[in-house]
């Protein structure tokens, strides 16, 4: 009896630790994210796998594509009020994304840490927000802040709370406009984990009509910055932390990737 019970429990162990290095080999390594600096060129990854659901944050085939991060700082004070809490000094805070397509759609998963989870907002309250930014014809000369007079830029905006995310243009400070267009998604999960974590997933049809919208993302070089606001320290409006310059994202190695 005794040999029985030894026996039955090493068997037991050893079944539990081939469960265990079976789940492991099923489970997605873990990569660093790659560092990115101002200026350097990307590609776009082209997803073709038919299972791929790119617009949920937390799909496995995210895992695949190449992960980001960049350096943000507070955006320029183009206004008084923004001067006010303008902190030159302040550190940079590091922001993961990944860029890929489908056949018929451009994704942006963007990834920041954040301590609490806000979705109010009110008189004295304020949401958790992101923003991907596009430069139009201007490409690398728009200036990333907002763009300017002759240099327009086509901005998604997500804030946490809201059901919808907003397409906008705008061409410098004060002059954002929000366009009468239904197709920008945005998804979004909150991990409480790790101290708190946002991933937020953009997407738009490859390309668009109407003026202001960043056309023909499945073929031509794409010029973008990344922007989060945190509402615990009462970030809204330009007072905000954005990529330092454009991120260029190549569409033509995309279509070499999903060849291969």
């Amino acid at each position: 009896m005794e040999h029985t019970r030894v026996r039955n429990t090493v068997m037991g162990w050893a079944l539990l630790l081939v469960i265990a290095c079976g789940s492991g080999s099923r489970s997605p390594t873990a990569v660093p994210p790659t560092p990115l600096t101002p200026g350097q060129p990307i590609p776009l990854t082209a997803v073709t796998a038919p299972d791929a659901n790119l617009a949920d944050p937390n799909d496995p085939g995210w895992h695949e594509i190449t992960e980001y991060v960049a350096e943000t700082a507070w955006a320029p004070p183009a206004h008084p009020s923004v001067n006010l809490r303008y902190d030159a000094a302040a550190p940079t805070e590091p922001v993961n994304f990944r860029v890929a397509r489908d056949e018929d759609r451009f994704y942006v998963r963007v990834h920041w840490s954040d301590g609490s989870n806000n979705q109010a907002n009110a008189f004295d309250q304020f949401a958790d927000a992101a923003a991907v930014q596009f430069a139009l014809d201007g490409g690398s000369a728009t200036p990333y802040t907002m763009g300017g007079p002759g240099a327009p830029v086509n901005i998604w905006y997500w804030r946490a709370g809201d059901d919808t995310p907003q397409d906008l243009a705008a061409g410098g400070f004060g002059s954002t406009t929000r366009l009468k267009t239904a197709d920008v998604s945005a998804e979004a999960a909150y991990d409480d984990t790790n101290d708190g974590e946002w991933t937020v997933v953009f997407s738009r049809s490859l390309s668009a009509a109407g003026e202001y919208q960043a056309k023909s993302l499945a073929t031509d070089d794409i010029h973008l910055t990344l922007a989060v606001w945190q509402g615990a320290d009462a970030q809204r409006d330009g007072r905000k932390r954005t990529t330092i310059g454009w991120i260029v994202v190549h569409p033509d190695a995309a279509l070499a990737i999903a060849q291969q």
